[in-house]
Order: C-alpha cells, then structure tokens, then sequence
C-alpha cells in the first residue's frame, strides 16, 4: 500500500506537469491591433500576411511557413473574436459578435503537412449571405500545430490572424473622442481616454496617431503617447495613459486622432480628417 506522503507526491507531480504543459503551449494573437507580427527564438510556425480584408464574396490566401528543422502538422480552423475596450482579444467568446463573419468562411486544406522549410497555400473563401448589412464583418482563421516533443513536455504553436469581410453598400467612417479624465488605480494616476467607432468599417488606430498634449499657460508640459489599437464598427476602446506624480493642477488637455489613410483603410472607404478635441481638467495636488 502506497504511503499517503506517496500520494501527496505524486499528485502534486502531476500537477507540476500539467503547469509546465500549459506554460509551454503558446498562443499568438497577430495583429489584430494592426502589429506587424510576431517575433521570438521560439517561433515555430510562420504565417503571412498578418490579416486578409475580403469583398463580401471573394477569395484570399495566408502563406504558411515551417522555419523549423522538423515538419509540422498544421491544422486549420475558423473562430469568432472580439476585442476588450482595453485592446486585449478574446477567441470564441461566448457570445459571439454581431457583426461575426465565421459562418461565411471557408478553409482549404484544413489540414497542412509542412517540411522543413516548406511553405504552402491555405484558401480562404467568403460568401456573406443577401442582406448582410454593409461594411466590415470579421473571424479568425487559426492555425495549430500538432504537438511536438516528448515525456510530460509537450508543446504547440497556435496563430490566430483577423479576416475582414467587407459588404457592398455605403461605407461609413466616424470616429468620436468620448472622454477624457483623471483616474487613480492605487497610488498610481492615469488619463483615461475613451475613443469610439461609430462607422461601419474597422478603425485602425496605429502608434503616435492619438496623442494627449497637456498644457498651461502656452507651456506643454507633457505630451502622452497611445499604443496601437483597433476598433471594430461599434466598439470603443480606452486607453489607460500614465501621469508624471510631479504634475499636479489645473491643465489643458489637447487630443488628437489621426485615422488611416483611405488607401490603408481598404476598398471604398473614404478620407476621415484628423479629430481633435479640448478638455480641462483638475490633476489634484502634489502628495
């Protein structure tokens, strides 16, 4: 009969294996805040272009890549997303978006078999049902590789990139800048900017395009910088930007929007001129 010191020894060795699995599995979510892809030693598994933006029926391609010395197994499969107003995705959400174009896409092969070095072809098809409502529609199409290695540590690659479909009609392009204010979480203050997507289309908002300049007097004091984003028709996103403690007041808070260009923007969108927009705020006394 096994001790019961045994048992604890053993369970808590099964449990240290299941952690080192989960750690060593990695998942990357490529661009879908308009990053221009991932890169890492650990990369197993290449795959390109970092998004496909479709007609509502029409046909695209990712190249898949295996940069490894050994082949890989891919396997290919469609996944609805969505995106926190904080910029982090979330796949296979449990209620998936309105706006969801999963069920309109098709992958072919769903399975790849990649020697080293090899690249190959996945096909990618659209066909947005009559009466889709105009403007973007988006999925994921996700690649997983079978997993590798040996013993209690295995591991898998897993790449999920954005498709866009785009559907005929009025293509409409409105960004608003919501709100601004002062938050404090813990000792540490923050400006919190909301920005919101109140057209039809996905907003690509890349770094140093929203800007926060803080003035007084003529003087700026400051100027904070957004990371990327997207922002998908109807969404909003905030940014969360950190303040110096030495600045402390009264102030004129300047934001500036500046969104892409209609050509990066994709077929029939229209130019949207820069926004901008003024707050005052109170930043409180120095501690």
């Amino acid at each position: 009969m096994r001790s019961r010191g045994s048992k604890q020894s053993s369970t808590l060795a099964r449990r240290r294996s299941l952690r080192v699995l989960v750690a060593a599995a990695l998942f990357v979510l490529a661009s879908v805040a308009g990053a221009e892809g991932a890169s890492s030693e650990r990369v197993s598994l290449a795959v390109n272009p970092t998004r496909l933006l479709m007609g509502g029926k029409a046909q695209g391609m990712f190249e898949v890549t295996n940069p490894t010395n050994r082949p890989l197994v891919v396997g290919v499969s469609t996944a609805d997303f969505l995106l926190r107003a904080n910029g982090t995705a979330v796949v296979s959400p449990k209620l998936p978006s309105a706006r969801s174009a999963k069920k309109w896409l098709k992958v072919s092969p769903a399975k790849l078999r990649l020697a080293p070095g090899a690249t190959d072809t996945l096909r990618v098809s659209s066909n947005a049902p009559k009466g889709a409502s105009p403007g973007d529609h988006h999925a994921l199409v996700q690649f997983t590789t079978a997993p590798t290695g040996s013993g209690t540590v295995r591991t898998r690659t897993q790449i999920g990139l954005p498709v866009l479909v785009r559907v005929n009609g009025p293509v409409l392009r409105t960004l608003e800048i919501k709100s601004l204010r002062v938050a404090r979480s813990k000792s540490v203050r923050r400006l919190r900017l909301v920005v919101r997507n109140r057209g039809n289309i996905n907003e690509r908002l890349l770094r140093r395009t929203v800007t926060v300049r803080l003035v007084r007097g003529g003087k700026r004091l400051a100027k904070l910088v957004a990371p990327a984003r997207t922002v998908l028709p109807g969404e909003r996103t905030v940014y969360s930007l950190p303040l110096a403690e030495r600045m402390h007041g009264s102030v004129t808070a300047l934001v500036s929007v500046r969104p892409a260009s209609a050509a990066n923007a994709g077929a029939g969108a229209p130019e949207l001129r820069p926004l901008s927009r003024t707050f005052r705020l109170r930043l409180g006394s120095p501690r």
